[in-house]
């Protein structure tokens, strides 16, 4: 068989490439550097997944957090939730007070409760009417008026039980 050229080219200069080999421990050091590199690429990758993965993440809550937002609150929306918080914390102030009586043991206390609750109805109906018809300034004060109601029957209420209270008390014999 005869040589290529190339192979003539190399076996002339066959002596000199030999000088040119790598040292000894150089393959295992390119190595290392190799599998390092690779190291660093993969945590390379992996900083970028996370980072897409928690801006998926952030992503989505934020468009669930969207999605699930009640729809804009109207003015009069507004003035009837006040008007609920305030008049609910008086009522329950009032309430309050009278959590050491007994309201059970007396009829009046539930023909008031009776009162009490066709009151609220009623509020929820002009209420619902409100938020139907829109402003509706007639409705809103009748709203107040109930409250306002509501209010007296309690501080009323309690009043009657304290006079029953007195009534009910021994009086001490004069000797």
């Amino acid at each position: 068989m005869e040589k290529t050229s190339i192979e003539n080219i190399i076996s002339g200069f066959g002596d000199r490439l030999d000088v040119y080999q790598p040292p000894d421990g150089h393959i295992g050091r390119f190595g290392q550097k190799l599998r390092r590199r690779k190291n660093k690429n993969l945590r390379f990758y992996l900083r970028i997944a996370a980072a897409v993965t928690v801006l998926a993440a952030v992503a989505g809550t934020a468009l669930l957090i969207r999605d699930n937002q009640p729809e804009p609150v109207t003015q009069w929306e507004a003035e009837l939730n006040d008007l609920d918080v305030y008049y609910t914390t008086l009522y329950q102030q009032e309430l309050d007070r009278l959590g050491n009586y007994n309201l059970a043991e007396y009829e009046f206390a539930r023909q008031l409760k009776e009162d009490l609750d066709q009151i609220e109805a009623s509020n929820a109906k002009f209420r619902k009417m409100i938020l139907e018809q829109g402003e509706n300034q007639y409705l809103l004060d009748a709203m107040i008026e109930n409250y306002q109601m509501k209010l007296k029957i309690l501080q009323k209420l309690k009043k009657l039980i304290d006079k029953t209270e007195k009534s009910h008390e021994i009086k001490p014999h004069h000797l």
